[in-house]
């Protein structure tokens, strides 16, 4: 994985001071750390994979769409079907195609989506700008409802992810943000990828077709991580570079005042 994700999540582990580790602390300080270090590392190690497999996934339909003419939505819906979001990923919200369309088109663009298919199909928080980025089409779209024909410009921040993921060719995920298809106040991410029309040459890129976008809720992807998480150790998510100068995203443990026993930093 070439680039990196624009995003650092710092795990902070927090052992119990009972349970698994009862018997290790009557023997030494540094079988015991090394254990809670073995059991930390095992949650990191299922959350990168958790995090590759978006990346798998959002990597395989954009290249659905650049290889494809003309993708109509039973195309799209189709497709995503084949990944088995709700079996295989259920920490995802959803996989969508972001599209830029000029104020000019808007309206063309949405009479094309209903006529396409799409009957429900509307625009949605509409900004001043002159190129607006819509969701085009979003699956499972049940559960995604409320972010199909969004404009995604309404949030600078997500609009500069998107502009930065386009100029540079490269993935990219936003800061924590509130997912508009969230049935709660909980933070979430969208790991961006921009599309590219297929050329003949490897090093040129064809036209650009937008960005697909995975969305999901952090709570959704930080729970069991392993067995152990709750009873061996308890985590703690900020967004930023230091544990001191960041943004909390995720916190369960139970009781925020006492003193860990063993703790473990990680930086992703």
């Amino acid at each position: 994985m070439s680039s990196r994700l624009e995003v650092f999540l710092i795990l902070v582990c927090v052992a119990l001071t009972g349970g698994l580790f009862a018997l290790s602390i009557k023997n030494t300080t540094e079988l015991a750390n090394g254990e809670f270090r073995r059991l930390t590392e095992d949650g990191v190690q299922v959350l990168r994979t958790r995090l590759l497999t978006y990346m798998q996934r959002v990597n395989g339909t954009a290249a659905f769409i650049a290889s494809s003419d003309d993708v109509r939505p039973y195309d799209f819906e189709s497709y995503v079907s084949t990944l088995q979001i709700k079996e295989q990923m259920p920490t995802i919200n959803g996989i969508g195609w972001i599209v830029e369309v000029p104020t000019a088109e808007l309206s063309d663009f949405a009479d094309q989506m209903r006529t396409a298919g799409q009957s429900e199909f509307e625009l949605r928080k509409l900004t001043d700008e002159d190129v607006h980025y819509i969701i085009k089409y979003i699956q499972p779209k049940e559960t995604n409802s409320a972010a199909l024909g969004l404009d995604v410009t309404f949030a600078p921040d997500r609009a500069e992810v998107l502009r930065k993921a386009r100029d540079t060719g490269t993935h990219q995920m936003t800061p924590p943000i509130q997912l508009v298809q969230a049935d709660k106040e909980v933070p979430g991410f969208v790991l961006l990828k921009p599309i590219f029309k297929n050329v003949q040459a490897q090093k040129e890129r064809g036209q650009f077709l937008g960005w697909i976008n995975a969305a999901f809720v952090v709570e959704n992807l930080l729970v069991g991580l392993t067995a152990g998480q709750g009873d061996s150790y308890e985590i703690q998510v900020v967004d930023g570079p230091t544990a001191e100068d960041s943004l909390p995203v995720f916190d369960d443990r139970k009781d925020r005042t006492a003193a860990a026993v063993y703790s473990a930093t990680y930086q992703l």
